[in-house]
């Protein structure tokens, strides 16, 4: 049983203008404390670059399982459908935990099991779809999030969170690779935690924004007469370069697609006080 419940405002450190509440749940002198009932924990993700932490954190602690979403194309890993499956979860699982994980969870779900959710982005900036290329285009804080599930997306109470920075040269490959690796480390650090239910939640006081699946698609279609500054512009297509995604584009006069992607390269110490190189002239 919970002994007892309070908050308290506080400022996060670092986020001197932030102010939030403080949800401690005490048990025994302790924090949020685990049900003794079960102790397996789910691990739900359809990323392949996350499913290496999955991976790991099945290596290194007892009783993880591993599921995708149905139709997800990770090879060898098991489907779970949790809005038909609810009952087995509750009944298997006393913790899950989503890594990029794109099924909406249920309420009925969330209100039966503890479900928390990693997040990609500072919240409660840019909750929803790929919060690192708003936050390029925006200006608002990159990070990542680690935080209790509610009905609403990317929102509930935080446990914790990890700002990065975002450079002038990064594009969506460079700055999503490092909140891929802040990701790891924070999870790795508050994993134990969370399977004894041994930490603090922290409830923002502001909702933030949300972005959706078609906010995204209606940052692709670049307009050559829209009015911009070349920094707007910049801040758009490298928001928009990732590898060899084709994102951004432009329908050109005969109505054909051409998709642009940007190289931006800081300069070097061997670079320094160096002369711009110049475009090759054509031979004779």
């Amino acid at each position: 049983m919970i002994s007892g419940q309070f908050r308290r405002r506080y400022a996060l450190p670092g986020d001197a203008s932030s102010r939030v509440h403080a949800k401690v749940h005490e048990q025994h002198g302790g924090k949020r404390q685990a049900k003794a009932r079960n102790m397996k924990t789910l691990v739900m993700t359809d990323n392949t670059q996350l499913l290496d932490l999955a991976r790991e954190l099945k290596q290194r602690f007892p009783d993880v399982d591993i599921a995708q979403s149905p139709g997800g194309g990770l090879e060898g890993i098991a489907q779970v459908d949790v809005a038909q499956e609810i009952q087995q979860l509750v009944a298997e699982y006393h913790l899950v935990l989503s890594l990029h994980c794109q099924q909406i969870f249920p309420a009925e779900l969330l209100r039966s099991l503890r479900c928390i959710n990693l997040h990609p982005g500072y919240n409660p900036c840019n909750r929803g779809w790929y919060p690192h290329v708003f936050s390029i285009i925006n200006g608002l804080p990159a990070g990542v999030t680690l935080h209790e599930m509610d009905e609403r997306i990317d929102h509930g109470p935080v446990i914790a969170r990890r700002q990065c920075p975002i450079e002038p040269w990064d594009t969506s490959e460079t700055l999503y690779a490092r909140l891929l690796k802040i990701e790891r480390d924070l999870v790795l650090e508050y994993f134990p935690r969370l399977l004894k239910g041994d930490y603090c939640t922290q409830v923002l006081e502001e909702e933030g924004n949300l972005n959706t699946r078609r906010d995204f698609e209606s940052l692709c279609r670049i307009e050559p007469d829209r009015m911009a500054t070349y920094q707007q512009v910049l801040d758009h297509l490298r928001a928009l370069t990732h590898g060899e995604y084709r994102n951004a584009w432009f329908v050109d006069e005969q109505g054909r697609r051409v998709y642009v992607r940007v190289v931006l390269e800081p300069e070097t110490g061997d670079d320094m006080g160096s002369v711009p190189g110049s475009i090759p002239r054509p031979p004779a």
